[in-house]
């Protein structure tokens, strides 16, 4: 017996529902155990990685060829084909048809995309949604209260994250769209980024603000606010080489760093926890671990791309100390629910407030401690 045939055998023995076993191709050093019973693997699946999870109920490849190396996928999460790496994938979100997801990408709770969806190191909250043909690297997005009710990004849609000034230069160009102290309570008003547009990053927009299709956008919107920036014709001399300083950059860059030790914090003391109570669910502990990782790896990212600009511009580099910022909250509560989204849901205004007020300590744990 070959060995992807002896593989197909385990996989088959622990409950894996393999379509056609020979267009399976599983690496060695994929741990077996960590695809979960109720999983669908279809024809043209691979999967590398022992950081790979496929949670219960997971399909891949639903639509076409995937691979998957070291990816986490949750319980009821669809990838259905493309190419991801490096990302973990929650419970109930789905990938569309020839994704591209690279490293650092964390796609939330019943969070989806359409078809050719390029992303990287970008975070989509619960329920987000993206249509198709979308380049977004380097964001997060939140808003919304349901799968009904959330943020959206139509097609076309591109994030312009690299700046061409300097002799080679940056991507110390990350663009919040909401945030992650109001957004992790799924309670706030959604956005809309129309389809064809683009936004220059660095930039943040508000919950509750729209950009109209078809526009450019080069400024952040505050909430409510409604932009439609058609591109204009400018023809003037540039010199490349030349670096241009932004404060303002910089700024953004550490606003973004703050958000993202946020969520980290976050998924450390709340979505671990929440973990805890599941413990006949083990994929979910991994999942939150790998996720965990990914938003380590994002931290990481986002410090080089800003101390490369800052070094580019005759700047010191920042030195930002990530500590963990533990909560006073009693998680008891937790036990009653199964599923993390329903506990937000269920939490009381007096315990959001505690957690909001504790989540943006960990924002000034950041910014504070650079300004001092």
């Amino acid at each position: 017996m070959s060995r992807q045939s002896t593989i197909a055998s385990r996989l088959r023995k622990n409950g894996v529902h393999l379509v056609d076993a020979r267009q399976l191709y599983v690496d060695d050093d994929v741990p077996l155990d960590h695809i979960y019973p109720g999983a669908t693997l279809y024809p043209g699946v691979r999967l590398h990685g022992a950081d790979t999870v496929i949670g219960p109920n997971a399909r891949i490849g639903s639509e076409g060829p995937a691979t998957l190396i070291n990816v986490a996928v949750g319980s009821n999460a669809e990838i259905a084909s493309g190419f991801v790496t490096g990302s973990a994938i929650l419970a109930n979100a789905r990938l569309g048809p020839n994704s591209h997801v690279r490293s650092g990408s964390l796609i939330e709770e019943a969070a989806s995309t359409a078809h050719a969806v390029g992303l990287k190191h970008t975070i989509l909250m619960s329920f987000v949604t993206l249509g198709s043909l979308i380049n977004l690297c380097d964001a997060l997005v939140a808003g919304g209260r349901s799968q009904h009710e959330h943020s959206e990004i139509g097609s076309g849609f591109v994030h312009f994250n690299f700046a061409p000034w300097g002799p080679r230069g940056d991507k110390a160009t990350p663009s919040l769209f909401g945030d992650v102290t109001e957004g992790v309570f799924l309670d706030n008003d959604r956005l809309f980024i129309g389809g064809l547009a683009g936004i220059v990053g660095p930039r943040r927009l508000d919950y509750g603000s729209m950009v109209a299709p078809g526009s450019i956008l080069r400024k952040n919107l505050a909430s409510g606010a409604f932009a439609s920036a058609p591109p204009h014709a400018v023809e003037h001399s540039i010199d490349l080489n030349s670096p241009r300083y932004s404060k303002q950059k910089v700024e953004e860059n550490i606003a973004y760093i703050s958000q993202l030790f946020a969520l980290y914090n976050w998924y450390v003391h709340v979505r671990a926890r929440f973990s805890t109570y599941q413990s006949d669910d083990l994929s979910l502990h991994l999942l939150t671990e790998r996720a965990i990782a990914v938003l380590l790896s994002g931290l990481g990212e986002r410090v080089k791309r800003l101390n490369d600009y800052l070094v580019g511009n005759d700047k010191k580099p920042i030195a930002f100390k990530f500590t963990d910022v533990p909560p006073q909250f009693d998680f008891d509560g937790m036990a009653r629910h199964t599923q993390f989204v329903a506990w937000v849901k269920s939490l009381a205004s007096t315990e959001r407030q505690d957690l909001r007020t504790w989540l943006l300590d960990c924002v000034d744990h950041i910014a504070g401690g650079i300004e001092a």
